[in-house]
């Protein structure tokens, strides 16, 4: 009996290890095509075709960006020949790169382009938030000399500032298309931000 005994619990003992087996070799296919349909959703979210146009908007110190991101939007000044250039050129889809000044280029988030708008604050009729309802501070916002006169519109805002994405652009444009003098291939690098981040859910009120 002691020997049935025994036999008995090493078949069981060998019938564990081998369902143990199946299923670790069960959970790495798994995994693996988790990860091949995760790309493929990857790639069938993003138009990586040449339609689509990476552009580089700096955002200063980052500060007014992050105010107003959580409503989707940003403010430039289309009297700046750049700006200008973005607002007559920028199409639905394109990528929204936003970089802090004075960082080697630091990108903190990146979104896509929906739309832009002439922004009106009154004085008798406001149709479009104030600078305080957006959170913006600082004299860029205030200064007549300088106004945010346009707003953009974003949607499929990715959070990336705790990323080290460094595009080392020196250039003081506020805004410019993406070209070789970045040092990061922002077309490989979107595909493995969608992967690893969730967006940042957009605020309407």
């Amino acid at each position: 009996m002691q020997k049935a005994a025994k036999e008995q619990a090493k078949s069981m003992q060998k019938a564990a290890k081998e369902q143990e087996k199946s299923m670790q070799k069960a959970a790495k296919e798994q995994a693996k095509s988790m990860q091949k349909a995760a790309k493929e959703q990857a790639n069938n979210n993003i138009n990586l075709t040449t339609d689509v146009t990476d552009w580089l908007l700096r955002v200063g110190d980052g500060n007014n960006f992050n105010s107003s991101s959580p409503k989707h939007i940003w403010g430039i000044s289309s009297k700046h020949i750049n700006c200008s250039y973005f607002l007559k050129n920028v199409k639905e889809g394109d990528r929204l790169w936003f970089i802090m000044n004075k960082s080697q280029g630091k990108i903190i988030g990146v979104a896509t382009f929906k739309s832009h708008n002439k922004r009106d604050v009154g004085p008798l009729i406001k149709l479009t938030y104030s600078n305080s309802e957006l959170g913006w501070t600082n004299e860029n916002g205030d200064d007549p000399a300088n106004k945010w006169d346009t707003e953009i519109h974003y949607t499929n805002l990715y959070d990336i500032s705790d990323d080290n994405y460094l595009t080392n652009i020196k250039s003081p444009c506020s805004i410019r298309v993406y070209n070789s003098k970045c040092t990061i291939d922002l077309s490989e690098e979107y595909i493995v931000i969608i992967l690893l981040h969730n967006t940042v859910l957009q605020d309407n009120s």
